[in-house]
């Protein structure tokens, strides 16, 4: 009796995995999308930080040039003397 028992457990359980051949197939593909989501993103912020790091370097350049200027032409101290109005 526990033989048939066995034997019929064991016929269920193949009729199962016939059933979810491809539920492996279809989480393995999902899984995948998700990570190529994820590195297309993390790319875009990165190339977007790049970009961002770049302007504020040129601005800082071009601040610099400006108080060079300034204090070489002697203007600097002239602005800084002035008296402020209010």
């Amino acid at each position: 009796m526990k033989i048939i028992k066995r034997f019929i457990d064991y016929n269920i359980q193949i009729q199962h995995a016939r059933h979810e051949k491809g539920s492996g197939l279809i989480i393995v593909i999902l899984v995948l999308a998700f990570l190529l989501a994820v590195g297309t993103a993390l790319i875009s912020v990165t190339g977007i930080n790049s970009k961002v790091a770049g302007n504020i370097r040129t601005q800082h350049q071009a601040f610099n040039a400006a108080r060079r200027v300034l204090i070489q032409s002697g203007l600097l101290s002239k602005i800084l003397l002035q008296p402020t109005a209010g």
